[in-house]
């Protein structure tokens, strides 16, 4: 599968819009590390409805979402959320680099790179841009550290699906998405008899 293609679909299949506003909405709410899988969770899902359901939510080690649609055929994609991932937070010049973890192995790390059964393609996606890199060239830019997988990435090599400059002001809505699921928590607990 070419990448170009990948892009295509991503950027004409995904209501971005949609996503930014949902960001924006969520804000800092998911930043602390106890609260960071329910960001990724919620991020990761909103792709799946944003499409109208034309990528799916996999959830599985090395790869979150899945195309098989429109002429693509089991593509497997990884996602990574990093604010301003490409871009400085005020004049929205591009970065040079993009620095993120890829994986923890949870002190079983056995990989010298990404294992065999990684996605496809990473999709980095931000609250004001996102890309998507294939596997190939991803490896060129990762190494081990710890018991993790970690990136250095040129943006530059990025396929560069929105730019800042595609959306402005997102709209937010007054949801505390942490008081919801603590909501449901309880909910939970109170069943339990």
């Amino acid at each position: 599968m070419k990448t170009q293609t990948v892009v295509e679909f991503f950027k004409y299949n995904i209501n971005w819009k949609r996503f930014i506003n949902l960001v924006a909405t969520i804000g800092d709410q998911f930043d602390d590390s106890q609260w960071r899988f329910a960001k990724a969770r919620v991020f990761e899902k909103s792709l799946e409805k944003y499409s109208d359901y034309t990528v799916k939510y996999i959830n599985q080690p090395g790869c979150d979402l899945l195309i098989d649609a429109n002429g693509i055929k089991n593509v497997r994609v990884e996602m990574k959320f990093i604010r301003n991932a490409f871009f400085s937070p005020k004049r929205m010049k591009m970065k040079d680099i993009c620095y993120l973890s890829l994986m923890s192995t949870q002190g079983t790390n056995k990989h010298k790179n990404l294992p065999d059964n990684y996605a496809d393609y990473l999709l980095v996606v931000s609250n004001n841009c996102a890309g998507l890199i294939d596997k190939k060239t991803l490896m060129k830019y990762t190494t081990m550290r710890g018991d993790g997988i970690v990136a250095a990435l040129p943006s530059k090599k990025m396929h560069m699906i929105f730019t800042p400059d595609t959306f402005n002001n997102p709209k937010t809505y007054d949801i505390d998405l942490r008081q919801v699921i603590d909501d449901a928590i309880d909910r939970v607990i109170e069943m339990v008899k």
